[in-house]
């Protein structure tokens, strides 16, 4: 497949690379269809965020579609359409069953001293392998991953990739779980809240009723 790979600072390059395989029972691999470039892989392309390791695949925001999932993956299958988010968690230490996925003590290869795991990051932060590729792998799947609905374009998904999802929106459809924090905007807009680090930021976008 094609991604792109960081092999030094300011050696950034598209080339082709073997597709991921699932690795552990929790897993999924999802087909990229829609990645960005965040200001924060500016940071590894300058050199301003030391330890990364050559052959890292970059990239924290996408969106795609589920090719395979693990046997211990029951909620998503093939097919559906999904947003990434940018960190990865457990799902069931205390701080994701508290909501604060970004600081989950299991989630890092590193151990929970290390901080947050996140796609396409220092060597850190796990390493997993980015979203700026055809493919990726997806550990906890089950928690990792968020339905997106019919009606919301890969270009209105990708805009919360960028975000560790605390909770997601209750939509007509019931792909997504309901939550105390979500809410039906007046106008008509459907409001997704998320926290990657501890700040709630909200992405909103029409939905018809």
């Amino acid at each position: 497949m094609k991604a792109v790979v960081f092999h030094d600072v300011g050696d950034i390059c598209l080339e082709d690379v073997p597709e991921p395989p699932i690795e552990q029972p929790v897993d999924a691999v999802v087909r990229i269809t829609a990645s960005a470039i965040c200001g924060t892989d500016l940071h590894m392309i300058r050199g301003t965020l030391p330890g990364m390791k050559p052959g890292t695949i970059l990239g924290h925001e996408g969106v795609g579609v589920v090719e395979e999932v693990g046997k211990g993956v029951r909620n998503f299958r093939p097919g559906d359409r999904v947003v990434v988010p940018s960190t990865i968690a457990c799902g069931w230490c205390s701080y994701c069953r508290a909501g604060y996925t970004a600081q989950c003590d299991v989630a890092n290869p590193n151990g929970p001293q290390a901080g947050t795991a996140f796609y396409g990051g220092p060597a850190l932060s796990g390493p997993f392998m980015g979203m700026q590729a055809e493919y990726v792998r997806v550990p906890y799947a089950a928690h990792n991953l968020v339905r997106i609905p019919h009606d919301v374009t890969d270009e209105q998904a990708l805009l919360c990739s960028a975000t560790r999802w605390r909770c997601s929106a209750a939509v007509p459809s019931g792909n997504l779980p309901s939550c105390r924090h979500s809410c039906r905007a007046p106008t008509g807009c459907w409001r997704w809240i998320a926290c990657p680090t501890g700040w709630r930021w909200c992405a909103r976008w029409a939905v018809s009723a």
